[in-house]
């Protein structure tokens, strides 16, 4: 069995896209992810100096790969007919 890691810590442009990337790096929901900003992003001043990417801390929920198991167990009966 492959260990997943369970923990991500992600630069990006802005919060909301390092949330994106740690999520579907798991393969899950943004909702199965508990996550933490450690840095907001910061433009630039006058579009030359400075500024920042923001930095996410991504961290899957214990449940994650077995409500994906469950999930993808249910589909597969509802496809058989059960």
């Amino acid at each position: 069995m492959i260990d997943m890691a369970k923990e991500m810590i992600v630069k990006a442009p802005s919060v909301d896209e390092a949330k994106a990337q740690i999520a579907a790096a798991f393969g899950v929901d943004e909702s199965r992810v508990k996550f933490e900003v450690l840095q907001e992003s910061q433009k630039k001043a006058f579009g030359l100096f400075g500024g920042a990417d923001a930095e996410v801390r991504g961290v899957l929920s214990d449940d994650a790969p077995a409500q994906a198991a469950k999930a993808f167990l249910e589909d597969v009966l509802a496809g058989m007919g059960a």
